[in-house]
Formats: C-alpha cells, sequence, structure tokens
C-alpha cells in the first residue's frame, strides 16, 4: 500500500488499520493473528513514526426487511494508527501487508523494506520474503503515483 499524504509541515498525522484481529506490537512492526495465520504490517516512512492503539464506535447501516427505510447499528471497533509528525508538505506512507510464520521472519523483513523515490518522480517499495526480492514500482501519471510493474 502507497499513501500519497499532503499536510501542513508540523501536523500530527495518522494512518489508521482496523485490522478485526488480535496485534501486538513489536517495535517497527504489528503482528496480526487470525484463524487463518499471521500477518506483518510494516509501515516504511521517511519520518519517526509510532503505533497508537485506540477504539471507537462505528455505525453500521443495515436493510431493515419487510421495513421501508433503514436501520442503524452500533459496532464496536479497535483500529491502530501509525502516526507520525509531518517535516514537508508532501509524504509518502508505504505499508507492507504480508504472511509470516512468526516474529523473527517478520522481523527480517521489516529491516530489509525501502522506500526509494526515483529521479523520474516515481517510487519504488521494496523488501525482501521467501529469499527474494520484492520491488514494486510506483509511476508518476497526471493523476499521481500508480503500481506499474509487481514481483
Amino acid at each position: 500500500i502507497l499513501d500519497e499524504i499532503t499536510a501542513e509541515p508540523g501536523s500530527e498525522v495518522v494512518v489508521r488499520f482496523h485490522p478485526g484481529v488480535e496485534i501486538s506490537e513489536h517495535g517497527r512492526f504489528l503482528l496480526l493473528q487470525g484463524k487463518h495465520g499471521l500477518l506483518a504490517l510494516i509501515p516504511v516512512l521517511e519520518e519517526p513514526s509510532k503505533f497508537q492503539a485506540g477504539e471507537h464506535d462505528l455505525r453500521e447501516t443495515k436493510k431493515n426487511l419487510g421495513k421501508k427505510g433503514r436501520n442503524m447499528t452500533k459496532i464496536h471497533s479497535e483500529y491502530v494508527d501509525v502516526a507520525y509528525k509531518q517535516e514537508k508538505l508532501d509524504t509518502l506512507v508505504g505499508t507492507i501487508l504480508v504472511p509470516v510464520k512468526d516474529k523473527q521472519e517478520a522481523t527480517v523483513i521489516a529491516q530489509s523494506c525501502l522506500l526509494k523515490k526515483r529521479a523520474s518522480g516515481g517510487v519504488s517499495l521494496s523488501f525482501k520474503h521467501g529469499g527474494k526480492i520484492k520491488d514494486y514500482q510506483f509511476n508518476l501519471t497526471p493523476e499521481g503515483l500508480k503500481l506499474g510493474s509487481s514481483p
């Protein structure tokens, strides 16, 4: 995932995730434990960042069968933010979500993550997984950055 964020320098910015599974923090990354396995969530950005967990209520709209209109239901939702202070007007935030066997594998992947700006205005987001380099190329277009080639 690559987010292009524009905000005033000095602003506190958060990128929010609602994983819906058990979360554990491990320094530079999170482990998400679900019914079918383990995922690492690894933010990749130039600015120092931190994780902030929280919870809030969401409202879900359900069609009410048999009656016209809709019925609102309150849903409790946990989330985790990747929070950082915006240093420039425009910032790129890469987020890698990758299946892992354990914390050690996630640590190796997190240490290999790179976000590089190219002279063309494009961006490369890469990491090592399963003994191979995964390199995602985002090309600058009039609409913004678009995923070009992928592994």
